[in-house]
């Protein structure tokens, strides 16, 4: 149909989308490529087109032309699938800022960012030095998704907090820092005692791994009473290691 409409002289900016996707079907991409700028030619800001234009260049094995126009696109016709889209095609081809960027848009702006994104993202801000920007990940993430709040979660926020407490020169800040760690895993233990044996050894880990033995100890005692055999032995091994 495409191409019987080209032979009636049809140059219309639909007629030569459909062409240009008939090209790519049959493989030639150049015809294709000709077919689509023409679209663009009379309508630079045609989305169809610009679609079209991206596919014809992943076709022809051409990722950053395709790349930059996803970037125009999604400019002019923002959607969260081409968002998510822009964040692997930055993770794949190595632009790390780019990345960080993009996948920050898709959580912060359209707010439909997975459990894996939001913690890719907190894990770079904290290998990265970038503590706060990794904590607002984490906290988007309970903000939107409360359900997928759990003891890996809250791990990596008291991870990244203990990190942060470490990394800063002002006693004040360190201490906050802590504190919070402290307060977020306390609350996630006690709104959570039918899992005390399962996830304790998962939230006690960030602090075994900062060598904070005394402060894992005091988080722990008021919880002894489950006699939760994990919990009681996380203490106990915590004690020891603080030398008590």
């Amino acid at each position: 149909v495409a191409l019987e409409a080209a032979a009636r002289g049809d140059t219309s900016s639909t007629s030569r989308i459909a062409l240009a996707r008939e090209h790519m079907r049959r493989g030639d991409n150049v015809a294709a490529l000709l077919a689509v700028q023409d679209a663009l030619d009379q309508n630079p800001q045609d989305a169809a087109a610009l679609q079209t234009l991206a596919d014809v260049y992943d076709r022809a094995n051409r990722p950053n032309d395709a790349l930059n126009t996803l970037e125009r696109l999604q400019q002019l016709d923002p959607s969260s699938e081409r968002q998510r889209l822009l964040v692997s095609r930055y993770h794949g081809s190595g632009q790390q800022s780019q990345w960080v960027q993009a996948l920050t848009i898709l959580i912060d702006r359209f707010q439909a960012g997975t459990v894996a994104e939001h913690l890719a993202l907190a894990e770079h801000g904290r290998k990265t030095g970038a503590y706060q920007s990794a904590i607002d990940a984490l906290d988007a993430l309970e903000r939107s998704q409360p359900q997928a709040l759990t003891a890996e979660v809250v791990a990596a926020q008291v991870t990244t907090l203990l990190a942060m407490a470490k990394a800063s020169n002002n006693k004040g800040a360190a201490d906050r820092a802590t504190e919070q760690a402290l307060g977020r895993a306390r609350t996630w233990l006690q709104a959570h005692p039918q899992r005390l044996n399962e996830d304790v050894v998962v939230v006690a880990a960030p602090w075994v791994q900062a060598d904070q033995n005394d402060a894992l100890a005091g988080l722990l005692a008021p919880l002894l009473e489950s006699n939760a055999p994990s919990l009681v032995s996380t203490w106990t091994q915590a004690m020891k290691r603080a030398g008590r």
